[in-house]
């Protein structure tokens, strides 16, 4: 994070995509400015507007205390006649700021504290106004600066809710933010964040990777010839999502298989993250006691639901939990080293952390040193940053959460974001483009059928540069059964096309990106990898529309912006094609010059992948290209491994049809009546 600071004009913050401003004539948060992926925008406040609290007190002292790569501090002090308010700013280089606020008032009134968003170019194009109810915790506004769906997100919280939630439309602006009541001779003491995101096709180690998420609960890990069958499609990051005793994630369910399971996928090149939701603690754990003291009692939050076969098949008493408040510094602490120790004793390579948020629920026990109210930001963010200091940058961290998730669940630590099993479609606020971070996908859900394993899907995939979580295992009646990890034909071939390439190595550039190609197809969507050394791996689909219909295939022409990209005129090209790991091939075709790819025939539905070099294929390709070669004469042998689970699962099932409970399923919106994240 940059940092430019004046006596005399003020202090600015910068990061990748944000500039925050401080003017030194009044203190306050005077100027925003954005990127919105392309461009930057600097009129986010309206003239003569600040963010923060809307009380006019003459400037005493601002002073910068602490600066570095990641981190900020500025201190104000602003008094008068008897009213004063002090605010710390704590300033982080991913893009938000948390403030802490202390005041002293003369006279009963009331307090506004927020952001005024100016309506022009704010609210001049797409924008959505979220969690604008009095219940949800942020105020969160999805924007665009122009016709692309959405480019950026603005989220404003409070930390203890004790006023009025307020959207006030003013002359060229709206305010955002909470009204809280204040008294004469009393003290008020808060803590309010504002975040900022917006779209980033940096490199990024989750991109384009190949992820099955085994979720099963029978049997409990993967087969080792399941996990053969896992590295001969690609797999590149293995999800074990079931593996502990409880949700929460502190104790594994079979200390020697799950080693076993991660030694041997290690073993074929796979890294291996585990799932947990920390927050949660287990009602029958032997500790559950110890955090008597520390729990929100939240009712709701997670239970199993032992009268329905919803969650499992099977019962699942250890999953009846509460949830731990982390403001108690020692359930901070218990979260906290929990989560290490099992990524550290394991030897595994990441974190995947489902919150649905912190105590989505309020903590009213001020037990653990908080006003009554506590909405946790503050501790939730923290936590985060302690994790990715310790696992380091080249570890990876998933978070995955419920339905009501905004751009600051996100802001920290997360290299990719699962906005939740809760996705109705693929539009780009619903599945976190804004985030900052890349969006993920759980592909395995029933009743995403359409959405999540369609051809519809797979065009989101390629479109939007999302990494689909293909879902393996047998866990109960919300998510598909399978076995077979090539369930979804069209995801494996897919896979080969970024599995030739080093994705993670890529700029990625699409619609939302700055514009780098040229289609003369409106119904052919593409996306394009870039590395340094300028390998391009592009990939094109055809979705189909009135063209199509009119025949069996269309063509496409694409131009790529060789000046823009500092690419050669003359490119060396290999073409892949192919919707199954059966048919997958690899061809060289006629080199490209000046950026111009042509493909005489698509059909709907149909990808098609290039990989373009300067001169030699990538080291990824030639590796594929082997690995290709022995396929099939290992496939004969995987494919009668598969052939056995898949009927053996087929004799689970007709077991669990008989279970008691199954004559018990609740409709899934019944199961979630009273729930609010999924």
């Amino acid at each position: 994070m940059k940092c430019r600071n004046s006596t005399t004009t003020g202090i600015e913050m910068a990061g990748r995509h944000f500039k925050f401003f401080w003017d030194a004539k009044n203190g306050k948060l005077s100027k925003i400015s954005l990127f919105d992926g392309i461009s930057w925008h600097e009129n986010i406040l309206p003239e003569e507007r600040s963010a923060g609290h809307k009380l006019e007190l003459p400037l005493q002292t601002m002073q910068l205390v602490e600066e570095n790569d990641e981190y900020a501090v500025i201190n104000t002090v602003h008094a008068s006649e008897g009213q004063s308010i002090k605010c710390r700013y704590e300033i982080y280089s991913r893009g938000y700021i948390i403030c802490d606020i202390e005041a002293e008032f003369n006279k009963d009134g009331k307090l506004k504290l927020g952001v005024p968003l100016a309506e022009n170019p704010v609210f001049s194009h797409n924008f959505d106004v979220r969690n604008a109810d009095q219940k949800n915790r942020a105020v969160t506004i999805d924007f665009s600066f122009d016709k692309r769906p959405v480019t950026n997100c603005v989220d404003f919280m409070l930390e203890t809710i004790n006023g009025q939630k307020i959207i006030e439309r003013e002359i060229g602006f709206r305010f955002i933010g909470w009204q809280l009541p204040v008294c004469a001779e009393q003290k008020l003491h808060n803590r309010w964040c504002l975040s900022v995101t917006a779209p980033n096709n940096s490199p990024n180690q989750v991109r384009g990777q190949r992820i099955y998420t085994y979720y099963g609960f029978t049997p409990r890990y993967p087969s080792l010839d399941l996990l053969d069958e896992m590295a001969e499609y690609g797999c590149s990051i293995l999800h074990l999502h079931n593996w502990g005793k409880y949700i929460s994630g502190e104790e594994a369910a079979d200390e020697k298989e799950f080693q076993k399971t991660i030694d041997y996928a290690h073993n074929l090149g796979i890294k291996v993250i585990f799932y947990c939701q920390p927050f949660l603690i287990s009602k029958n754990a032997s500790y559950f006691n110890n955090f008597a003291d520390s729990r929100t009692e939240s009712i709701g939050i997670w239970d199993a639901m032992q009268d329905t076969q919803i969650v499992s098949y099977e019962p699942t008493y250890d999953w009846d939990c509460d949830e731990l408040c982390i403001r108690s510094e020692k359930a901070y602490r218990f979260i906290r080293d929990s989560v290490l120790n099992i990524w550290q004793k394991y030897n595994l390579d990441g974190l995947y952390i489902d919150f649905a948020w912190p105590a989505q629920g309020l903590c009213f026990d001020t037990r653990h040193k908080h006003e009554p109210g506590l909405f946790n930001f503050y501790d939730y963010l923290r936590l985060l940053r302690d994790w990715r200091k310790a696992i380091g940058n080249d570890q990876i961290m998933i978070g995955h959460g419920g339905s009501l998730l905004t751009g600051s669940d996100f802001v920290e630590a997360f290299d990719a974001c699962l906005t939740g099993e809760a996705q109705a479609d693929f539009d780009p606020a619903i599945i976190g483009q804004q985030f900052g971070t890349v969006p993920t996908l759980w592909a395995m859900h029933r009743r995403k059928q359409n959405e999540f394993r369609s051809h519809t899907a797979l065009e989101a995939y390629i479109r939007e540069g999302m990494t689909p979580q293909t879902g393996v295992g047998v866990m109960g009646t919300s998510v598909i059964a399978t076995l077979d990890p090539a369930h979804h034909p069209e995801l494996v071939a897919l896979w080969q096309m970024w599995r030739a390439f080093p994705v993670e190595e890529a700029t990625f550039y699409n619609y939302l990106t700055e514009q780098v190609a040229i289609i003369d197809n409106n119904e052919v969507d593409y996306s394009l990898y870039v590395t340094d050394k300028k390998q391009i791996l592009l990939l094109m689909i055809n979705r189909g529309g009135p063209m199509s219909k009119r025949s069996c295939a269309v063509g496409v022409n694409i131009e790529l912006d060789v000046k823009k990209l500092g690419l050669p005129e003359k490119m060396n090209c290999w073409r892949m094609k192919g919707n199954s790991y059966e048919t997958f091939r690899i061809s060289e075709v006629e080199p490209v010059e000046y950026g111009c790819v042509s493909v005489p025939e698509l059909g709907i539905h149909e990808f098609i992948g290039f990989i373009l070099t300067p001169d030699f294929p990538t080291a990824e390709q030639l590796e594929l290209k082997q690995h290709l070669a022995g396929r099939w004469k290992r496939l004969p042998e995987l494919l009668k491994n598969k052939q056995k689970r898949l009927v053996e699962l087929d004799v689970k099932l007709d077991g669990f049809a008989k279970l008691p409970n199954a004559v018990k399923q609740l409709d899934y919106n019944d199961f979630m009546k009273g729930r609010i994240a999924e």
